[in-house]
């Protein structure tokens, strides 16, 4: 009896495969690359527990990475980068110079990047939603817990 797709292209692959979810590749996607119709992948993935742990292995692996990420970017973070600098050579003979050349060189400087404000929003309403939401539930109480009672504006003759 012939083998399957399944095990002759997925299951021998199932390490790119995580690889390719761990980099964002979506599951349609990685499909096509394998040249097997998106149906049949979904169908694989639920019959066959490897593929399934392959694909949540690779994106839970991105998604740590990612939140890693992300919580620098809220509270800020100092990176080592490299620079161009720009720097002047001369030649001397005899005390004269004889020519002149400019070279670039790279440097290495630490930089801070200050927290970003979307990105601490979105880790506080991700990780602390009971505090922090986008959409938080308005609720007006009186001091004692009894209702609130709102006096009415009154305008002046010419309002």
């Amino acid at each position: 009896m012939a083998q399957s797709k399944y095990d002759r292209i997925i299951k021998p692959n199932l390490e790119v495969i995580s690889g390719m979810a761990k980099k964002g590749v979506s599951e349609k996607d990685i499909a096509e690359h394998f040249n097997v119709a998106y149906s049949t992948f979904r169908k694989y993935k639920s019959e066959h527990d490897s593929l399934s742990e392959a694909l949540s292995y690779g994106t839970e692996e991105a998604n740590a990475v990612l939140s890693g990420v992300l919580f620098d970017m809220a509270k800020g973070f100092y990176k080592e980068i490299e620079r161009p600098m720009k720097i002047k050579r001369s030649e001397y003979k005899d005390g004269k110079k004889v020519r002149e050349w400019e070279e670039i060189e790279y440097v290495k400087e630490l930089q801070y990047f200050p927290p970003n404000l979307g990105g601490l929003a979105l880790w506080l309403t991700n990780h602390d939603s009971g505090n922090y939401s986008k959409n938080p539930k308005a609720e007006v109480k009186a001091a004692d817990g009894g209702v609130v009672l709102l006096s009415e504006i009154v305008g002046d003759e010419n309002g």
